[in-house]
């Protein structure tokens, strides 16, 4: 088993957390698409670095919003 630095466990568990959220920001694009249509430029932004409990709350609030302002609290 190779030595690993604890630089680099952290650094490779960063990147998994990050990689996750990337993820969860991909399929909650693709729901709002689904769901409201093409979307604008206003939710890329919004999108563009969200907190971990951003993604939850956004995510909640998908499935009874009536439009892309209900979803992020607009």
């Amino acid at each position: 088993m190779p030595y690993v630095t604890s630089f680099e466990r952290v650094a490779r568990e960063r990147g998994a957390q990050e990689g996750f959220g990337l993820g969860q920001v991909a399929l909650l694009r693709s729901l709002l698409t689904y769901r409201f249509g093409a979307l604008p430029d206003w939710v890329d932004a919004v999108l563009s670095d969200p907190t971990p409990d951003d993604l939850t709350t956004w995510s909640h609030r998908l499935l009874d919003a009536a439009d892309l302002e209900a979803v992020f609290g607009r």
